[in-house]
């Protein structure tokens, strides 16, 4: 099924207090000072992933301030209204942590009428059916002896049925780069191990070195033609950041040691392997560690902007710590690829502003009273202002000059 997301509302979410805009279909390129609210944006739209690894048996913890996500899809020209009440603790790290939830469902469109459904996202999800059923995946008995748990009327359509599981892959597709992700290459582990079925990938871990590592290996195992191109685009033959990547591979044999009731000892051996990622650069090998910050970001990057199985990719702030004729090469790159995919990029870049259309720009503010708002950009200037940038774009210079000398204050 094609989906496509046609309007974001946020509510109680970190900075955005009453937030609503319609993205573009293909480039969203969002535009504010900091603390304007465009990561809050961007993240609301990777709770929605998050929320479908949830397990949808757990029970609701201690009350906190409900936050809610509405996204308006359309679906194979059908529009579907999913609305999601968070109720969201963060960890640690100030990571979003979503406690339990209740979620709606508009789909007049599918079922012939305006009732809403109520159902967990995270019940269509593969990671549920995984979780639940193993690989044996009997619908019958996964709706007889789990969906009883929730309140579905509704639900028995499988047309409906098919849509929400549609949607869950959908969300669960959603690719999202942070602009600190990659900021310190010396925190990337030298090696990693994996089972001997092949990377395991923790649910709940969006981000970071190791998952990165992971995710390149998962790729270069399969040889997929998406890794085949992001070698072929980063390599000698694109834009040169490196010549190779290589993966040493070695067995290693884990004993776990588990005391049963009674003392008795139940001991089991498990198979891994340890890989050790290699990057060739000239006649160097380096580990991912000690590359520099730059080529560390790109790299990451463009691996998941050109392997990304999803069709919605998020990016902050893409330009920090690339020089310009680099980011020339990556800005290609996101233009290309918001062909066949959605994508959100937060930018500060004026050189960015330089390469997109007009028509995918959105000023993002923060009001006092309001929170953040977002609005497109002809829509945010004045009648005057569209005149005068008008002027400006056909006998002077480029949208992103024109920002630069403060014409769009946002």
């Amino acid at each position: 099924m094609k989906i496509l997301i046609e309007k974001i509302e946020i509510q109680n979410y970190r900075s955005c207090k009453d937030c609503a805009f319609s993205p573009h279909e293909r480039l969203s390129t969002l535009i504010g000072p900091n603390g304007s609210g465009k990561t809050s944006i961007l993240r609301s739209v990777l709770l929605m992933k998050h929320l479908v690894h949830q397990d949808p048996l757990r029970r609701a913890g201690p009350k906190l301030d409900t936050s809610t996500v509405k996204i308006t899809l359309r679906v194979d020209n059908k529009k579907i209204i999913h609305t999601a009440d968070l109720f969201i603790d963060n960890d640690e790290r100030n990571r979003d942590r979503i406690i339990s939830s209740n979620e709606k469902w508009y789909m007049r469109d599918v079922t012939g009428n305006k009732k809403l459904i109520k159902a967990p996202v995270s019940v269509f999800g593969e990671h549920t059916r995984s979780r639940y059923l193993g690989h044996a995946h009997d619908e019958r008995y996964f709706y007889r002896s789990f969906l009883r748990h929730f309140d579905i009327a509704g639900m028995e359509s499988k047309d409906t049925r098919d849509i929400v599981s549609a949607v869950a892959s959908f969300y669960d597709g959603v690719t999202y780069y942070s602009a600190s992700q990659f900021t310190d290459p010396t925190r990337c582990p030298v090696s990693i191990e994996v089972e001997e079925e092949g990377p395991q990938r923790p649910p709940r871990e969006f981000e970071g070195h190791r998952k990165w590592l992971l995710d390149l290996y998962g790729e270069y195992s399969n040889q997929t033609p998406e890794y085949l191109s992001y070698v072929d685009i980063v390599g000698k033959n694109g834009i040169g950041l490196l010549d190779d990547i290589k993966f040493t591979e070695m067995p290693v044999s884990n004993i776990d040691y588990t005391v049963r009731v009674g003392g008795k000892i139940r001991k089991r051996q498990r198979t891994k392997r340890l890989v050790i990622p290699q990057i060739l650069i000239s006649n160097s090998t380096l580990s991912p560690s000690q590359l520099s910050e730059g080529t560390f970001k790109t790299l990451g990057m463009l691996f998941y902007l050109m392997t990304g199985k999803g069709s919605v990719i998020l990016l902050e702030e893409p330009e920090v710590c690339i020089h310009h004729g680099l980011l020339s090469s990556v800005v290609e790159l996101i233009r290309n690829y918001s062909k066949d995919k959605q994508i959100f990029v937060s930018t500060h870049s004026d050189f960015i502003l330089d390469a997109v259309d007009e028509e995918s720009v959105f000023v993002v503010k923060n009001d006092i009273e309001n929170g953040t708002e977002v609005s497109k950009l002809k829509s945010y200037l004045s009648a005057q202002d569209r005149g005068a940038l008008k002027r400006f774009l056909r006998n002077e210079g480029s949208l992103g000059e024109y920002w630069r000398m403060g014409a769009i204050d946002g």
